[in-house]
């Protein structure tokens, strides 16, 4: 009896099916390729965007604490704060201006639109510049020198009490020079040396007590000093026409 060879078309079919299963996997292995890959060659194709929109950006350090804020509030308006890890600002800047704080929030220094310059070391002011004023002050922060459009020159001792005031008021001769009315007070405020006006500043004399004249007084700074020996200068002189308080300003400030 002779042997019949065995069917094949079960081979076949397996072998088929494997074909397919295996086309069928590559098919999905690209598909997978693509989703991976594409956003990063979209990158390449695309430029860099040009603008960053947020409503606020926030710099952390290390350990999280937030360093630099950079926000806008509900009514549009930016700022931007510098931090101390313990959350203290120490320096803002939005529409009005800057200020400048000390580590335990303290106003050390600012420039403001509506304030002007202050600079106030270590949170005492120090000096003030106003829109229409010069304010100096001392180490304790009392103001001893002032200089206002509308009031003048003033200059105040330790104590408040006005020491040199030549106020803003003037008057102008017949050849359109101006002279100006002034004194140099005691520590009671009173005059005790008037330093006249005249129609004529070529007549102005300026006089001053030669005792007050001592830059050793306690009642005296520096700045009461230079006016002292300014004042000496001039002291029973006649001044030539075209010369008067300025120049006693100049010698005192310059």
């Amino acid at each position: 009896m002779t042997a019949r060879p065995a069917p094949t078309h079960s081979l076949e079919s397996r072998v088929a099916a494997l074909e397919a299963s295996n086309r069928r996997l590559r098919g999905a292995l690209g598909v997978a390729a693509l989703v991976a890959i594409g956003p990063l060659l979209l990158a390449q194709v695309q430029p860099p965007p040009q603008t960053l929109e947020a409503r606020r950006i926030r710099v952390v350090d290390a350990s999280g604490n937030a360093v630099l804020d950079l926000a806008a509030d509900d009514k549009g308006r930016a700022s931007l704060r510098v931090r101390e890890p313990n959350g203290q600002a120490r320096a803002v800047l939005d529409g009005e201006g800057i200020t400048l704080y000390s580590a335990n929030g303290v106003v050390t220094a600012s420039l403001r639109a509506d304030n002007g310059l202050l600079l106030a070391p270590g949170g005492v002011r120090r000096v003030h510049l106003g829109n229409d004023s010069l304010v100096l002050g001392d180490a304790d922060g009392a103001a001893r020198v002032a200089l206002e459009i509308d009031r003048g020159l003033l200059v105040a001792d330790a104590k408040g009490v006005a020491r040199v005031a030549a106020p803003a008021g003037s008057k102008a001769d017949a050849r359109g020079r101006r002279s100006y009315a002034r004194s140099v007070n005691d520590a009671d405020q009173r005059a005790e040396t008037p330093i006249p006006d005249d129609e004529d500043l070529g007549e102005t004399w300026f006089q001053v007590d030669e005792a007050r004249q001592s830059a050793d007084s306690p009642a005296w700074g520096p700045l009461s000093a230079r006016i002292s020996r300014a004042l000496n200068r001039f002291r029973f002189e006649r001044m030539p026409p075209g010369h008067g308080f300025d120049d006693f300003v100049s010698e005192v400030f310059v």
